[in-house]
């Protein structure tokens, strides 16, 4: 609902005024990696906690969600603007050209993403299947911030990226392959 996301949002907003002094003691990496750990664990204990309890005491899961999403926000807090750093790292291109091409990319690629769901959604089910199609995209693009942080911390970074590059190769060959027999236009 709209007050977890909230707790959620202003927690991140807090998280990420505490990451530039963080910053000053603990690599930016390390503090993203396990930021990136806590806050996927806190939102998983979140929905298990909102699930378990709610049948027998609704004050109690929604605290406790509330208070997992809180968690939550403080972990994801320093995903973006990790992002953005090392954007600024990119060789031979200026930070400004780095970044608008991670805002091209993404932008881009969401537009794509929900016209492939919509056209795939079946007439007479529309509705579900979005609704699963859309918790299957924003699970992918909540994790995938957790996952690049783990995978960096125990390769590296380029390592990360190449590990990215290739899943990526993959879901464009799996696009290739199967959508045309979908009939997506």
């Amino acid at each position: 609902g709209a007050v977890p996301y909230t707790v959620f949002t202003a927690a991140m907003i807090v998280g990420r005024f505490a990451v530039g002094p963080l910053t000053r003691k603990i690599r930016f990496a390390t503090i993203s990696a396990i930021g990136g750990f806590v806050g996927a664990t806190a939102m998983a204990l979140g929905v298990y906690f909102s699930a378990t309890f709610a049948s027998s005491d609704v004050d109690l899961a929604f605290t406790l969600q509330l208070c997992c999403y809180a968690i939550s926000g403080l972990g994801a807090a320093s995903m973006v603007p990790s992002f953005y750093s090392a954007g600024g790292e990119v060789r031979g291109l200026s930070t400004a050209q780095a970044l608008s091409r991670m805002s091209l990319a993404n932008a881009l690629g969401s537009g794509i993403v929900l016209t492939i769901g919509a056209d795939l959604a079946p007439a007479d089910a529309r509705s579900e299947f979005l609704g699963a199609y859309r918790l299957l995209v924003d699970s992918g693009a909540a994790l995938s911030p957790v996952l690049l942080s783990l995978l960096t911390v125990a390769i590296t970074l380029p390592g990360a990226m190449f590990a990215f590059a290739g899943v990526s190769l993959v879901g464009a060959w799996l696009g290739w392959r199967w959508l045309p027999k979908f009939n997506i236009k």
